[in-house]
């Protein structure tokens, strides 16, 4: 469940929506049906190749009456409507104020790719353009005062990487009455990789440890419980993501043209971190050359931690974590 802001007068949550009238990749139009899945609010461009800037041509409707956000005496020319976009990878954000256009508002916003790793937020807002004439009754009165929000909808720059969910099969398993004797003959563990499958990796978690499934599996938005679980989860993808790149350079392939499905996303999305400096394409041939090379093997693995970190936002978890149990030191109730 996302998070929600509450503001101390009438708001609409989700009182408008997004209509994405047309997206063009460095200027050439795309087909809205092969990148737009309204169900889920998601806008997959990680399997378009080759492009640099984004333009979604977006128009905003109210979904109901904004009139429960305005004062009896002004109307919806009090109000704008304004774009954002956001990546939490690279902390980059930006905004776009739209003009006014019949019932509505239209306008577009610009991805540039390079700015954007994984996915984006993109989100419309309604505010106020001008200061109420006075104040009080629960009503939103300040020049600037958001009034209204659209539902939030992710914009797929990368491919979506890496659990639950993405490129690897996530199966609980008890390893002591597994089938498999490489389970059983380590049952005190409590996770494995199995990489046998070329197509799709499957990590087996350990389903005889009932704290540790409890805890990886806890709905937690905040507090300690959520950073446990968080910390965690990392602790074992940083493992596991590393395998996997490793086995993703050294695939048998002569070129990574040549790699597709997931060897090829993991090396796309980890390179951009191990090599900030490099664009999308020198970053990901970098990080391909360099694992073939046995002589850099060293240097490989050296900036392959901090690309598994980044990716991970290992150090935000850890950090969070630790402040949870601060607090829990000094008397704090634990948030949910």
């Amino acid at each position: 469940m996302p998070e929600r802001t509450f503001y101390p007068y009438a708001y609409l949550d989700e009182g408008i929506k997004l209509d994405f009238e047309s997206v063009e990749l460095d200027g050439a139009p795309v087909p809205i049906p092969e990148i737009l899945d309204t169900p889920t609010r998601q806008i997959e461009l990680s399997s378009r190749d080759d492009w640099q800037e984004c333009a979604i041509q977006v128009a905003v409707v109210a979904n109901g009456e904004l009139g429960a956000v305005l004062w009896d005496d002004e109307d919806v020319d009090t109000l704008d409507a304004v774009l954002t976009i956001s990546c939490k990878f690279t902390r980059s954000r930006g905004g776009v104020r739209l003009e006014r256009s019949g019932d509505g508002w239209v306008g577009h916003v610009k991805i540039i790719r390079e700015r954007c790793w994984g996915a984006c937020d993109l989100v419309g807002f309604l505010v106020r353009n001008r200061s109420a004439l006075r104040k009080g009754s629960g009503m939103a009165a300040n020049r600037g005062d958001r009034v209204a929000s659209s539902a939030t909808w992710k914009v797929y720059i990368d491919d979506k990487h890496l659990l639950p969910g993405g490129d690897v099969d996530i199966l609980w398993r008890s390893f002591k009455s597994a089938a498999e004797s490489e389970l059983r003959q380590q049952a005190g563990c409590y996770y494995a990789l199995d990489l046998a499958d070329e197509s799709r990796p499957k990590l087996f978690l350990n389903d005889d440890f009932a704290e540790l499934k409890s805890a990886l599996m806890s709905k937690a938005r905040r507090g300690r419980s959520a950073y446990v679980r968080d910390t965690l989860t990392n602790g074992i993808l940083q493992n596991v993501l590393t395998a996997m790149a490793i086995e993703a350079v050294h695939a048998d392939a002569d070129t990574l043209d040549e790699l597709d499905g997931w060897r090829k996303g993991l090396i796309n999305t980890l390179s951009r971190h191990m090599y900030p400096g490099y664009t999308r394409e020198a970053a990901a041939e970098k990080m391909w050359d360099m694992g073939k090379d046995s002589d850099s093997r060293a240097t490989f693995l050296f900036h392959l931690a901090f690309g598994v970190q980044k990716h991970l936002s290992a150090r935000d978890k850890a950090v969070h974590l630790i402040r949870a149990i601060e607090e829990d030191r000094n008397g704090g109730d634990e948030q949910i």
